[in-house]
């Protein structure tokens, strides 16, 4: 059985199974994450101020970088929410596992959006589907880009 989530400007379906667990990051970034074990996640930040694609892009995988010794990253282009869609795949080493992180990110009329999932090589392996669903139900609802209003800071019950 899947939920629906439907805050803060976007929808998406995901396993009621996972916790979701909504952050504000600063004055007006959004985090929502979801976890599908204590290792694995899927997450959406949601940007309002628009920065650059390739900024964001940039530090998100900077932060790999800074963290792990042995980090390979390969350039991705798709679409997501029916926008194009730049992503980075980010492979590295922690506690002798392979771990893959996603990192997608496209642009709105009202905001950045960056969709990474993350976990270990055999979690993927039952997970991937499951992340990759998540990430096509994502939506951004025609009315509030019309709109053109930004999704409000402010985390949902």
């Amino acid at each position: 059985m899947t939920k629906l989530y439907d805050a803060h400007g976007i929808l998406f379906r995901y396993p009621e199974v996972w916790d979701l667990e909504e952050e504000a990051i600063g004055d007006s970034y959004i985090s929502v994450t979801l976890h599908a074990s204590q290792t694995a996640s899927w997450s959406v930040t949601i940007m309002p101020d628009q920065p650059e694609i390739a900024e964001v892009l940039e530090s998100a995988v900077e932060v790999y970088v800074d963290e792990y010794n042995e980090v390979d990253v390969f350039d991705v282009e798709l679409q997501m929410a029916h926008f194009p869609c730049e992503g980075r795949d980010v492979e590295f080493v922690c506690l002798e596992l392979l771990n893959r992180a996603e990192l997608r990110c496209f642009r709105t009329p009202v905001g950045t959006f960056l969709v990474t999932t993350q976990g270990t090589d055999t979690e993927l392996e039952d997970l991937q589907p499951f992340f990759d669903e998540t990430s096509q139900s994502l939506e951004i609802p025609d009315s509030l880009l019309t709109e053109g209003r930004p999704p409000s800071p402010e985390t949902h019950d």
